[in-house]
């Protein structure tokens, strides 16, 4: 049976003209689609298999804003990717970190490589939960487990710090410092009881109540960057305060930590918190104010092309970056300049310059 007309054009149509004419398919309504996958399975899929078309044509046989997301693209490709590969790379180390700091002082160092295993286990829970996002089923449910483990982190993290700038008049500890039980239970208490607040919280509210969504609409939907996201209402603010006074408890760490570490250690220590203090407002604001979209929502097309070319283009990163793929990164950085930090001083505590 011969086609019809309206099928004829199709038959001509070159693979990049057929490309265009799905890629412009993608709806708003074809981007809820995209957030329903029914298992963890379907949901990795998603993720990852726009990253692998990427990087296979590199954008040379159909048009760039197709080939950047693919037929199911999401921008949580970049976000759980760029964790991913973080998380390998701190579990690399912690494992050098097992030999290197061997003969250092031994509290100091164990928890030096507890906090450095605790950021791969984080950035392994948040890779998780950008590949969940894409599940109506699961993405609350991860985006809780995600902020625990992130509040976990900010504990390993504030116990290695208490190890390597608190004293005391008792040597318990190979440098002449031991560490108060009480400096070691307070941000194990009070992180705990915020992992417990939000755990029971999400227990008592529904999904629906907690939902919401991003770029809504078709050109937000055809840039990738439409997202399902849980909020936690009207306690947004207890979250963000109690986040960022776990994570600035290295200011009250200072002082002592001038008295009782050496000059060249209490300098490397203050300014790897210093830099990374920066490295992560840049990333929350960045991350908060979705200035990436926005700019390219707004943006006109010759400057569209320039912002996706070298900042979300999968030639250079093999999938969209967005915003909160960079803040991904600033965190990374972040991190990762503390445990290198930390670990200098565990090593060259003992000489003075």
């Amino acid at each position: 049976m011969p086609p019809s007309s309206a099928a004829l054009p199709l038959l001509v149509l070159t693979k990049a003209e057929k490309a265009s004419q799905a890629f412009k398919m993608n709806t708003t309504e074809y981007a809820r689609e995209t957030y329903n996958a029914s298992t963890l399975a379907d949901a990795f899929s998603m993720v990852f298999s726009p990253l692998c078309k990427c990087v296979t044509c590199r954008c040379e046989d159909v048009e760039e804003d197709f080939e950047t997301l693919g037929f199911r693209g999401t921008n949580e490709t970049s976000s759980a990717l760029t964790h991913f590969v973080a998380a390998f790379v701190f579990l690399a180390y912690g494992c050098v970190q097992i030999h290197v700091l061997r003969d250092g002082d031994q509290f100091s160092a164990a928890t030096s490589i507890a906090a450095t295993f605790t950021v791969a286990f984080t950035f392994v829970v948040s890779s998780t939960y950008h590949v969940a996002s894409l599940s109506k089923h699961y993405n609350h449910i991860f985006r809780t487990l995600d902020h625990a483990a992130i509040v976990l982190l900010t504990i390993v993290m504030t116990v290695a710090d208490s190890a390597v700038t608190s004293s005391g008049s008792e040597s318990s500890l190979s440098y002449g410092r031991r560490v108060d039980y009480q400096t070691i239970a307070d941000p194990i208490i009070a992180g705990t009881l915020v992992i417990l607040f939000f755990a029971v919280r999400r227990t008592l509210l529904t999904r629906a109540e907690t939902e919401g969504t991003l770029f809504d609409t078709l050109e937000g939907c055809s840039l990738g960057f439409f997202q399902v996201v849980h909020t936690d209402l009207e306690h947004t603010f207890t979250r963000v305060s109690t986040s960022n006074t776990l994570s600035a408890v290295w200011v009250l760490y200072s002082v002592p930590a001038y008295y009782s570490m050496t000059t060249s250690a209490f300098v490397v220590w203050l300014t790897a918190w210093s830099v990374s203090s920066l490295f992560l407002i840049l990333g929350v604001v960045l991350m908060h104010s979705y200035a990436l979209e926005h700019t390219l929502l707004a943006s006109n097309e010759t400057s569209r092309a320039m912002w996706r070319r070298y900042c979300t283009s999968p030639v250079y990163f093999g999938c969209t970056m967005g915003s909160h793929a960079w803040w991904h990164m600033l965190s990374a950085g972040a991190v990762a300049a503390l445990v290198i930090a930390r670990d200098w001083v565990i090593l060259n505590e003992g000489s003075d310059v």
